[in-house]
């Protein structure tokens, strides 16, 4: 048994690529159940879907137990197909693993990937480390094409516009993976440099985690097209040793940072409070982070870490809630 903070290795227990959000309306908490209403619109109609409910009171409280599984391997980050695999480079091939078998070849001689993230149109962009190129896997062949020659990249989410963000330790850009269009939209902070990106629910704001500072992590506010909309603020303060690895949010807007300094994962609530949540040894640290697709065994109220000081290993943490949904159209959130 090897401990990871309270970490178990033991066998393998039990977000895929989405259309480009469409419009929504999102309406504040009702007064009789205190539930969060969404008005999706598609088709030229207004729809009222009825969806599964995700209660914020059953976040798991710190410290988070984190399990090793014994199949998949990922250097720097994961990702989940609609068929329910798991894809991660090994460090060298990018593979699919299913919950509970072997992972099978997808694209070989990648190399080490440092984020994926999936694309609208089905495809797996991802950020090379050996070339810092943003490229995209076409998801039937497998070939490769190159997104943004320019932009050495490290951190990789598609944001609600449907556009890459990217950050390569200096700026926040985003990418038309169309065209390859690239918009520089943050090259200053206060306090570090851009490291890592993610979004909160409903797509509200854009959270930066950062490097070569003090460990501040910034909130951005967006308008309905998923375009900044104001000024970076400090949203928490020393996260970490102030080297932020990933970041993601759950439904209830938490965020997850992890910090390579400290080999810690920290949790920001959505007031800005922070709590190392996970506190594991130098060769745990968890380089990157997702929430399971709910899909094929993978569970969707986890967050799954790649672990390159491990053995390139991936950790299962549960944390009660699943990812948050910028699109407000998979459940509802209950406060």
């Amino acid at each position: 048994m090897l401990l990871f903070g309270a970490l178990a290795c033991t066998g393998d227990d039990g977000t895929s690529p989405t259309d480009t959000p469409e419009p929504h309306e999102t309406a504040g908490p009702t007064a009789d159940t205190g539930t969060t209403s969404v008005t999706h619109h598609s088709g030229g109609h207004t729809a009222t879907p009825s969806w599964p409910e995700v209660h914020c009171a059953d976040l798991v409280a710190a410290p988070l137990v984190a399990t090793v599984l014994d199949q998949p391997r990922a250097t720097h980050d994961v990702a989940f197909d609609p068929e329910g695999r798991l894809v991660a480079s090994d460090g060298n091939a990018l593979l699919r693993w299913p919950h509970d078998g072997a992972g099978a070849p997808w694209v070989p001689a990648i190399g080490p990937l440092h984020q994926v993230d999936w694309l609208p149109d089905g495809g797996l962009a991802v950020t090379v480390a050996t070339t810092a190129l943003l490229e995209r896997v076409d998801p039937d062949d497998g070939g490769r094409q190159v997104l943004a020659a320019s932009l050495p990249a490290y951190g990789l989410r598609t944001g609600p516009d449907g556009w890459l963000w990217v950050t390569d330790g200096q700026a926040l850009a985003r990418v038309d993976p169309a065209s390859g269009q690239r918009e520089v939209l943050l090259q200053t902070l206060p306090d570090g440099r851009p490291k890592v990106v993610g979004f909160d629910h409903r797509a509200r704001h854009v959270y930066v985690g950062t490097v070569g500072g003090t460990g501040t992590v910034y909130r951005i506010p967006l308008d309905r097209s998923g375009a900044l909309a104001g000024t970076p603020e400090p949203f928490a303060t020393g996260i970490g040793g102030g080297w932020h690895d990933a970041l993601v949010v759950d439904a209830c807007d938490n965020v997850y940072v992890t910090d390579a300094v400290t080999t810690s994962i920290v949790r920001i609530d959505p007031a800005g409070a922070a709590t190392v949540v996970l506190d594991p040894p130098t060769e745990g640290h968890a380089h990157g982070l997702r929430f399971g697709s709910g899909v094929g065994g993978w569970r969707s109220d986890a967050l799954y870490a790649a672990l390159p000081y491990g053995g390139d290993r991936v950790a299962e943490i549960v944390v009660g809630v699943p990812a948050a949904d910028f699109e407000g159209g998979r459940y509802v959130v209950v406060d």
